[in-house]
């Protein structure tokens, strides 16, 4: 039998495997950290990010574009769940009988930002998707590919509690992802999409400010 030959790359003091996408994000999180976008509560206002993002001629096209959270447009709407461990918010996003199921959440992770309107990519529209791409690309594409081939194996569940035990990281990385998400919602999100990209359909509901972002989430 023939080893079927793996990519590597020396990376620090060990090999990163370039053919597996867990190994790969692993990678990300230990050089990009991004922990430090979640680590305080509330918004991610734009005066707690790099000010060589902020400065530049594409983020200010963004923010008129996407706009940016801020303590006004975040303030009064109701926390997202918090999970009190990675399990529990890996259950919540795979397993319809777990408490404060995330119905179709997994689309937010195998879904990355595009501008064109889809009818069968309604998540990559998503405002705070768009953010979260902009503040930790590196981190947010390592994490797509991972989840991706976890999906693509489990079709979608299958298997994938086994991920818990093979691949933790990964379950950190997407329960980080969640709590980043969080902060990057702006209760004007739904309408900002509503302006932008429908407003060539005639919607029969009213586009309400966002109230609740656990409700949001799988929207």
């Amino acid at each position: 039998m023939i080893k079927e030959h793996t990519q590597s790359t020396v990376t620090g003091e060990h090999e990163l495997d370039e053919t597996d996408p867990h190994a790969i994000l692993r990678d990300v999180i230990a050089r990009t950290q991004p922990e430090q976008l979640i680590d305080s509560g509330g918004p991610l206002t734009i005066s707690q990010l790099p000010r060589d993002l902020t400065a530049s001629e594409a983020f200010v096209e963004f923010v008129k574009q996407y706009d940016w959270p801020s303590q006004l447009n975040a303030d009064g709407m109701k926390p997202a769940t918090e999970y009190e461990s990675d399990e529990a918010f890996w259950q919540a996003v795979w397993h319809r009988d777990a408490p404060d199921y995330l119905n179709n959440f997994v689309h937010w992770y195998l879904t990355e930002p595009k501008d064109e309107y889809s009818l069968q990519d309604t998540y990559a529209l998503k405002p705070a998707l768009h953010r979260a791409y902009v503040v930790a690309p590196e981190f947010m594409h390592a994490l797509h590919e991972a989840m991706r081939e976890v999906y693509e194996v489990d079709k979608p569940i299958g298997h994938v509690d086994d991920v818990l035990i093979d691949n933790p990281d990964t379950v950190h990385a997407a329960h980080m992802a969640y709590k980043l998400f969080g902060r990057l919602v702006t209760k004007h999100d739904t309408a900002i999409l509503s302006d932008m990209h429908l407003s060539h359909i005639r919607l029969s509901h009213e586009v309400k400010p966002i109230d609740d972002l656990h409700n949001y989430f799988f929207m």
